[in-house]
């Protein structure tokens, strides 16, 4: 997910909702990690879903997403191999 810009007080509860949302998937086993770049401009989250439609979904429910922190968003498969 990428963003813009330097966090403001505004968006603070958005930031709380979206870590929490990722807390709650993480204890389902849906997140397996994930984290911000040093610089904050993207992050990585690695999914554990039954499908691409499920990863989309899961993102998109992101409060995150749905209030304007990330501008957008990239799905790679990838296969766990070790």
């Amino acid at each position: 997910m990428k963003r813009e810009g330097n966090f403001s007080e505004d968006i603070a509860p958005h930031v709380a909702a979206h870590l929490e949302y990722h807390r709650a998937l993480k204890a389902k086993g849906k997140v397996l990690c994930g984290g911000p770049m040093v610089d904050f401009t993207w992050g990585l989250t690695i999914l554990k879903t039954d499908s691409l439609e499920e990863a989309k979904t899961l993102i998109e429910n992101d409060p995150g997403m749905k209030h304007g922190l990330f501008l957008d968003y990239e799905i790679t498969p990838w296969y766990h191999m070790t």
